[in-house]
């Protein structure tokens, strides 16, 4: 993080910190000192890298055509450690992810390539959220088990992987309740899987710390997918995200969903509620007196408080 291609600069000298573990930092501070071991490479390595930074400086109009998008790139570490750039190739793959559009020579960012610069995702990311969300709703499976799991999940960058050692059967259980006609992109099954697991699935071993961080992460995730459907998809589906959020946050099936929207009642409580019959607020009320002293007086004063 120690480039400055798309900062503007004087001229003058500039500092940088470099955070590292303390355990580390002798070997940091000889390293630096001597060059063993510290080259500095550049991470523009790649078409996927240089779509996604250059997508960044057309939204904020530091990049409006080819001439300054080499300027730009002519500032950057990879440059001066001999890269290649080519604004054509460039241009061409954020066009096929639908996040710019060219008028004669200008370039200018989309809707949907201003959303995932906002939100700070790749663009091919925003445009496979798109189409996986597209073939969700207009199939009727927004409340699968495992579909929204796949919309998430099936995405070519920004996607977690790992080995789940003695757990790697969770992956073919995952695919095998993916609905018919839902295609997982290569290298995403892993991903796919894990949230499930967020979702309400099967534990996921060693991978579960992964898992937490992308659970962690959905608040921004469902930030996005609500301006992608204000701004460009048109779903109208702004509570189905709410309610997404919420399967996420409490790691529950679609079958919980009504029990954890109850205020007051935890994923464990909504788990007994639906193993005796009951999964939303009418048949609660139904079933309020039956269930008064199976329970402890803490979980009975709550289903009092409810069905009042």
């Amino acid at each position: 993080m120690m480039g400055r291609a798309g900062r503007k600069h004087d001229g003058s000298v500039a500092k940088v910190d470099i955070v590292v573990e303390e355990s580390n930092e002798e070997a940091f501070v000889d390293g630096m000192q001597d060059d063993s071991g510290m080259d500095v490479l550049s991470t523009l390595t790649g078409v996927d890298d240089l779509t996604f930074h250059v997508l960044g400086e057309i939204v904020t109009g530091n990049i409006k055509d080819k001439a300054t998008a080499r300027q730009w790139f002519a500032r950057s570490l990879r440059a001066l450690q001999g890269g290649k750039f080519d604004p054509d190739e460039i241009f061409e793959t954020l066009e096929e992810f639908e996040a710019v559009k060219t008028h004669g020579n200008r370039i200018m960012a989309t809707p949907m390539g201003e959303v995932a610069v906002s939100f700070y995702f790749h663009p091919a990311d925003v445009l496979m959220w798109k189409l996986n969300f597209d073939d969700l709703f207009d199939q009727g499976l927004e409340n699968d088990e495992v579909a929204p799991a796949w919309a998430l999940g099936s995405i070519p960058c920004g996607r977690a992987t790992g080995d789940l050692g003695s757990s790697r059967w969770i992956v073919n259980d995952c695919l095998n309740k993916i609905p018919a006609g839902l295609q997982v992109m290569d290298g995403a099954l892993i991903n796919t899987t894990l949230w499930w697991h967020c979702m309400g699935g099967p534990p996921v071993g060693k991978l579960k710390n992964v898992a937490l961080s992308m659970r962690k992460d959905f608040s921004r995730i469902r930030a996005l997918l609500t301006v992608l459907d204000m701004k460009v998809a048109q779903w109208g589906m702004r509570d189905y995200f709410d309610d997404l959020e919420l399967r996420v946050k409490k790691a529950v099936g679609p079958e919980l969903l009504d029990l954890c929207k109850l205020n007051g009642i935890s994923k464990g409580q909504a788990v007994y509620l639906y193993n005796v019959g009951v999964t939303n607020i009418q048949e609660l009320r139904e079933q309020a007196d039956n269930i008064d002293g199976e329970v402890d007086e803490r979980f009975m004063e709550t289903i009092r408080r409810l069905v009042r």
